[in-house]
This record gives C-alpha cells, structure tokens and sequence, in this order.
C-alpha cells in the first residue's frame, strides 16, 4: 500500500523575500492553523520559488496522470480509437506543461 502525500496546509504556496523587518527568501504556506502565515526559510529566492512551484504543481499533475489513466483504460480495439486516445493524451500532457512554465 502506498501513502498519498498531501500538505498540512492549504495550497497555492507562494513566496516572499521580507518578513518584518528582515529579507528572508521564504516560501509562504497559509491557513495553518487558520488563516495566518507560515513560512519555512529557504536562504535564496531560486529555491524558494522552486519549492512554491513544485507544491503548486503536484496536484495539476496528479490530476492529468488520472485522466490520462482514465483515456487508456477506455481504448477501444481499433486503431481510430487508439490514435484519438493518444492525441487527447498528449494535448493534455502539453497543456500542462505550458501551464507550469515548461517548454512542451
């Protein structure tokens, strides 16, 4: 059995480079435990941003991986069928990725 991975808060997670008074590079999750900010330090905005991303992303991904899942289960027999599956396979997996700032 595998574990599904998923926050302890709230997505999207974004960034932030001052906190008080100080510039921290930081990624900003909300909403734990309500609505206040928490923050994990990062030392450099790069990171920090990658970070933000990649959490912001998972679940787009997740979802295109499911339906993608979804089309192959439903292939029919013949080859029209097949070939319409994987058109609509790969529009999906481009929109994605243009989505998330990737070349597709």
């Amino acid at each position: 059995m595998t574990t599904k991975h998923t926050p302890a808060t709230p997505l999207p997670w974004e960034t932030t480079s001052m906190v008080g008074d100080e510039w921290h590079e930081r990624v900003v999750r909300r909403g734990w435990p309500s609505s206040e900010l928490r923050d994990l330090d990062c030392g450099n905005h790069q990171d920090a941003a990658y970070i933000a991303h990649a959490a912001n992303a998972y679940p787009k991904l997740v979802e295109a991986l499911l339906e993608s899942a979804d089309d192959a289960n439903r292939a029919g027999g013949s080859r029209a069928d097949l070939n319409s599956i994987l058109d609509a396979i790969s529009l999906r997996a481009r929109s994605v990725l243009i989505e998330l700032g990737e070349d597709a």
